[in-house]
């Protein structure tokens, strides 16, 4: 989307949780008890709150929003949050990321503007 201002603070915010708390991460999981991918945990960081289903194998791929509840997929909610396209999102997201994948992607992100 054009005209997105990057939120370079929650995208710091989140890669250093991660690296403070490695156990708490997992990129192949949205969010699973107190383990959180990097949009997971940037949904939590954001006051988010989880919405846990048993058909999802107790992982849950939805977030409560604000004092409403709405309640909107882990994905679109931290694309928003971070200021990120699609194609951003893609790269940053991916399963296969390692931690240096993050580090790297993040810099990037935030050399952009």
């Amino acid at each position: 989307m054009e005209g997105n201002v990057i939120n370079k603070d929650l995208l710091r915010e989140t890669l250093a949780y991660i690296e403070a708390h490695p156990e708490e991460w997992d990129q192949t999981k949205w969010i699973c008890e107190s383990v959180a991918c990097f949009a997971g945990r940037a949904c939590l960081l954001s006051g988010d709150r989880p919405i846990f289903d048993p058909k999802w194998r107790f992982e849950a791929m939805r977030v409560a929003v604000g004092e409403l509840g709405h309640d909107v997929g882990v994905r679109r909610r931290a694309t928003d949050l971070l200021g990120i396209d699609e194609w951003q999102a893609d790269d940053l997201f991916a399963q296969k990321n390692t931690l240096n994948d993050l580090r790297r992607i993040v810099a990037e992100l935030c050399e952009r503007e």
